[in-house]
């Protein structure tokens, strides 16, 4: 499996800060998750953009995400 996944912090109407995370499929909005949580989430305090957009591959053929997978950043941005 494979699938392409974007992470981004967006203003809400309200003014509230929101974390979106999402793929194409399931396993990619699972795979974003995994991605917010295990890479993006301990590295906050350095982080400069405010969205990614992620290319992710299931190299280890679970089903679903893993710190085994393939996650490539092919674009990120304000």
């Amino acid at each position: 499996r494979a699938d392409r996944v974007v992470v981004q912090l967006v203003r809400a109407p309200s003014g509230s800060l929101v974390l979106s995370a999402a793929g194409f499929e399931g396993t990619g909005t699972l795979a974003a998750a995994h991605y917010f949580v295990q890479t993006l989430l301990p590295a906050r305090a350095t982080l400069t953009t405010a969205w990614y957009v992620i290319d992710w591959e299931d190299l280890d053929v679970s089903g679903g995400p893993s710190a085994a997978d393939g996650y490539a950043v092919i674009a990120s941005g304000f």
